[in-house]
């Protein structure tokens, strides 16, 4: 998926609300597609908001070091089962983040 840059959106949501194209056109014109900028213009309309929100993954339950133990451990002992590797680091998060 591409990313739009504030200025992309600011364009498309002014055109399409002054009626100077439908979300179908701009998307071909832009290259985006009908469900994103009809998203872009229902933020704009909610909140004013026009940039992209925070992109990313939360942070890491494994701090750099454990994450250098938790190699070596596997590398001993690599059919240990998430819930082994969980309780070895005393972890409280789910098992899908270890």
């Amino acid at each position: 998926m591409k990313f739009a840059s504030e200025e992309i959106r600011t364009k498309a949501v002014h055109a399409y609300l002054d009626g100077k194209a439908t979300a179908r056109q701009l998307a071909d014109i832009l290259g985006y597609t009908p469900a994103s900028i009809c998203n872009w213009v229902r933020a704009y309309r909610e909140n004013q908001q026009l940039s992209a929100k925070p992109n990313g993954h939360r942070p890491s339950c494994f701090s750099c070091e454990e994450i250098r133990e938790l190699q070596a451990l596997l590398d001993k002992n690599g059919d240990m089962t998430l819930q082994e590797i969980k309780e070895h680091f005393n972890k409280s998060c789910c098992l899908a983040a270890i």
